[in-house]
């Protein structure tokens, strides 16, 4: 027995189903299963209008296309994407996990300069605003809009914004917010010093190395400018250690006579 909620529809579910929408579709909209909007739609003595979807013959099978975007056949009770079909027809069996992916972003252009092959992250960070360049993944920070390098510039828990913006934002957070800033290094003190003594491990040859090169570098430069400063201080100095001088002989008491 169908319910009445149900039945009050049927006009705009019999509009629907004419405009091209599917039992099930239907069915999603109005909270029903699709046996009950095909039962509502036939109640009322009128011809169901079946939707012909635009299909494909290829090497004896036709795919249809599909409400996700895709032509589609199915064999056996198995779905077989097209896109899949015509991959594997010239390049041989795909990886296993891999992933075949529109380059221009049109799902039914299944021709194959338009297809490659791609896995699941490499597929999932494309559609993700990623762009790979020979080996290496970019990526568009989302606050200062500079493309940059994901494997050097980017946090792996935060790819929407480069390492740079990511600190600036923590600092001034930190900044304005006193207690939170003290929460954070009492939560993060042990990791914070961890990362200080690997960076200084690693980077204390190359740190000696240039602060030799610049004292080298400033050598004449640092002479010359204590001397400047002993000339035009030597009166100074000389009055000062003559004070200094005369405090401690007062200071200093006499010897025990014997």
């Amino acid at each position: 027995m169908l319910r009445k909620t149900y039945v009050q529809h049927q006009e705009e579910m019999i509009e629907l189903f004419n405009a091209g929408r599917t039992y099930e579709d239907i069915g999603k909209m109005f909270g029903c299963r699709k046996q009950t909007v095909y039962q509502i739609i036939n109640k009322k003595g009128e011809p169901s209008k079946r939707r012909v979807l635009p299909f494909l013959e290829i090497d004896g099978m036709r795919f249809s296309l599909r409400d996700n975007g895709y032509y589609e056949s199915t064999v056996d009770g198995k779905v077989i994407p097209l896109h899949r079909h015509i991959y594997e027809k010239h390049f041989g069996i795909i990886p296993p996990k891999n992933q075949i992916h529109h380059i221009n972003g049109i799902k039914h252009d299944n021709r194959i300069e338009n297809l490659m092959s791609l896995t699941s992250q490499e597929h999932i960070r494309i559609h993700n605003g990623f762009e790979l360049r020979g080996e290496e993944w970019w990526k568009q920070c989302t606050i200062c809009g500079m493309v940059k390098k994901l494997s050097t510039d980017f946090y792996n828990s935060q790819l929407n914004r480069c390492k740079e913006c990511a600190t600036l934002i923590e600092k001034q957070y930190r900044a304005e917010n006193p207690v939170a800033r003290q929460l954070y290094w009492e939560k993060n003190k042990e990791n914070i010093n961890e990362k200080r003594r690997i960076k200084y491990i690693e980077n204390k040859e190359e740190n000696h190395a240039k602060q030799k090169a610049y004292r080298e570098a400033h050598r004449d430069k640092d002479i010359a400018k204590s001397k400047a400063y002993g000339d035009a201080h030597r009166e100074e100095q000389k009055a000062y250690n003559k004070a200094y001088h005369a405090r401690k002989k007062l200071a200093t008491p006499p010897p025990n006579e014997v």
